[in-house]
């Protein structure tokens, strides 16, 4: 049977650390392999020593800088598109802390701590079930991806690219805010 023709387009790191079992990197092709339209890139290393440029690359055809959230893979992947401008939507950058989790001690790795969801609670994401009772996941850090974010944005500004945050209660403060309403609104789209 031939693959349908779509223009859909997924993107993946062509590795990914195995943090559950301290495996080193698995080979994301070994789980997802290559279907039409499904793109694999080369992660880079954060540097911030190396200011903007360490956490958002100016070529970012040669890999992405690994992330602290998802968002700065999707950003540099916009910036490789040529995407201008962006708007953020659910980016709110705040996390409450659950009650009812519990700590993998023997899974922390590098200062990353990893939990156990026991129920399907979730406060933090768009549906109360997002890790799933007996999940694991790593804790979030909130100001790791503020750094990111802001390294991020004064890389953009250098070049001329636009990003707002369009969030509805964002606490995002490092892109401009547009009113989320207003990017429908019939003057928008004229």
């Amino acid at each position: 049977m031939q693959e349908a023709e779509t223009s859909i387009r997924c993107f993946f790191p062509e590795t990914i650390p195995d943090a559950y079992t301290e495996k080193g990197h698995i080979r994301v092709e070994s789980f997802l392999p290559p279907r039409t339209n499904t793109c694999y890139f080369k992660q880079l290393q954060p540097r911030p020593d190396l200011g903007p440029v360490g956490l958002f690359p100016a070529k970012p055809e040669n890999g992405l800088v690994r992330p602290y959230t998802v968002t700065a893979t999707l950003l540099q992947l916009a910036y490789l598109m040529g995407c201008c401008p962006v708007y953020l939507i659910g980016c709110d950058t705040h996390y409450q802390p659950r009650a009812n989790i519990k700590e993998v001690p023997t899974l922390r790795k590098a200062g990353t701590r990893v939990y156990q969801s026991n129920d399907d609670s979730d406060p933090n994401h768009f549906d109360p079930a997002y890790f799933g009772a007996g999940n694991r996941y790593h804790d979030p850090n909130v100001g790791k991806m503020v750094a990111h974010y802001e390294a991020i944005q004064q890389a953009v500004l250098q070049r001329n690219i636009e990003i707002y945050n369009a969030g509805v209660d964002s606490q995002l403060e490092t892109f401009p805010k547009v009113e989320f309403k207003q990017l429908f609104s019939p003057e928008k789209r004229a």
